[in-house]
């Protein structure tokens, strides 16, 4: 057990400390006196879990001033492996209270009614995007011009993907709006890292964990990370239908991505840009081209979902997203 962890738990006698894995590392939560663990411990070794922690730590320490607004987790310790390539490196934050959002929302109906669930989730991103600052000044072409050398790269160091990419590639519109600047983003906002806790003060009733996406992007990314992620429970099982549903058929989910994108001044042809850049990014990241591990289970799950989105994407040349088509 780390150091850091050690001294850690000698302020708090008779406490119960549960591990569970983490990748090419460990998670440890200790509990006193509740269900919520008081803080959490992350550990790493591999080069990659590194990367991942290291992300994470700096990501709290630049969200430090917006802890208590955003009730997100509090930095509380950090040891960088330095790399040495058997020594551990450790993060320890605080516990954030709540149970993911997969438990408490309507996730096989997606924004359906708009329940005090979504209207509270979707109100706490609006907060992060108005009051945090990315952790770089850049411009949306700033953005893209990453996003591409990105992927021209993963091209080359992963042929297996090669067509994914650069069916993706090819699929990003021309960027109407260069010079606008790039907004704060999560990198993962799903329902795994949405915490709901009802018993709270309304403006702390979410939480939000696992900062090590933390980054630039677009006022839509997190927006779009969400609602791809929706519908999973419900009759329409393969990742290909639940798009069609969501991006581009009628209904509440449309209309409210739609609403929002026009709230952050997005036009229809900037919102489909910033759909493709979405594309683009969420499917090196699920694919496991960034910061995020993937074994080789998920990453074959991920290219033949991709493989198909991005076959239908194409056989309809690329429409504009939120737009009605047949289901």
């Amino acid at each position: 057990m780390h150091e850091l962890i050690l001294n850690l738990l000698q302020d708090h006698p008779g406490a119960a400390l549960a591990r569970f894995p983490l990748d090419d590392g460990a998670l440890l939560c200790l509990f006193h006196g509740g269900a919520c663990p008081r803080w959490i411990a992350k550990t790493a070794a591999g080069e990659a879990g590194i990367r991942r922690l290291r992300a994470e730590a700096a990501a709290l320490e630049q969200l430090e001033p917006w802890v208590d607004i955003l009730n997100i987790p509090r930095r509380l310790g950090w040891h960088d492996a330095a790399g040495a390539p058997d020594e551990l490196a450790c993060l320890v934050q605080s516990g954030v209270d709540g149970t993911p959002a997969a438990g408490v929302c309507d996730l096989r109906r997606p924004w359906a009614a708009l329940p005090d669930e979504t209207r509270r989730i979707a109100a706490w991103l609006r907060r992060f995007q108005v009051t945090v600052p990315p952790p770089r000044a850049c411009t949306l072409a700033d953005l893209e011009r990453q996003a591409r050398r990105q992927a021209e790269d993963a091209c080359s160091s992963h042929s297996e993907y090669a067509p994914l990419l650069r069916s993706a590639l090819a699929a990003l519109p021309p960027l109407p709006e260069p010079s606008r600047p790039a907004t704060a983003i999560h990198g993962d906002f799903w329902s795994g890292n949405v915490l709901w806790d009802s018993k709270r003060d309304p403006s702390r009733a979410v939480g939000v964990i696992d900062w090590s996406g933390f980054g630039a992007g677009t006022a839509l990314e997190d927006l779009l990370t969400w609602t791809a992620h929706l519908g999973a429970r419900g009759r329409l099982r393969s990742r290909l239908e639940r798009w069609r549903v969501l991006f581009f058929s009628p209904g509440t989910t449309r209309d409210f991505l739609r609403g929002w994108s026009a709230g952050c001044g997005f036009g229809d042809s900037l919102a489909r840009w910033a759909f493709y850049l979405f594309l683009l990014r969420r499917m090196g990241w699920e694919l496991g081209l960034g910061l995020q591990a993937r074994d080789d289970t998920e990453r074959a799950t991920a290219q033949r979902d991709w493989t198909e989105i991005a076959a239908w994407l194409a056989q309809h040349r690329h429409p504009d997203p939120f737009t009605p088509m047949p289901v």
